[in-house]
């Protein structure tokens, strides 16, 4: 809070939280915050509470990170989907960066995940990567522990993935040939 330069990460999350809103979206959203190590405040000041509180946008505290993004990126991305699969009061959880900007309601990805269409945990790949961390579909679950630990002690490979056996009924696509 003494330097706000998540500032412009919380404008977005209001901008899309409004833009799903208009498009019919009745999904929860939850704000995650993740304070600097070196924060000398334990919380987002007032006005930033009353912000989000305005358009019933929920916020959740969750320990600071372990290391900085320039030790360890990975380290982050597993620490960031440790704290989404722990939401098990839902039965799936759409999570976004804040830096992703939509253009309407992502709804149906839920709807068509708890239907059976999509799988229960939907990854998207990039370009040149088989997953990506900023947008996915988890379903959480009071196992997520043992979760983790197939994605930290696994290696992904285009016959096993991360440590599940492709089936017939598994798709992927790499994007990059």
């Amino acid at each position: 809070p003494s330097r706000p330069v998540y500032r412009n990460f919380l404008y977005n999350v209001l901008i899309n939280t409004s833009i799903m809103r208009k498009a019919g979206s009745k999904a929860t959203v939850i704000v995650l915050v993740q304070m600097m190590r070196s924060a000398k405040s334990t919380s987002l000041p007032e006005s930033d509470l009353a912000m989000l509180a305005s358009i019933n946008i929920q916020v959740r505290y969750i320990p600071s990170a372990k290391t900085d993004v320039t030790e360890g990126f990975a380290s982050l991305m597993m620490d960031r989907l440790s704290h989404v699969l722990t939401l098990d009061e839902f039965e799936r959880v759409l999570y976004l960066d804040a830096d992703v900007f939509l253009r309407g309601s992502l709804d149906y990805l839920l709807d068509q995940s708890i239907k059976g269409i999509l799988k229960k945990n939907v990854v998207f790949a990039g370009r040149h990567i088989p997953a990506m961390g900023s947008v996915f579909v988890a379903a959480p679950s009071s196992d997520y522990k043992s979760r983790l630990e197939i994605l930290r002690n696994g290696t992904w490979d285009e016959t096993n993935g991360w440590g599940h056996a492709f089936e017939a009924a598994d798709y992927y696509e790499l994007l990059n040939g």
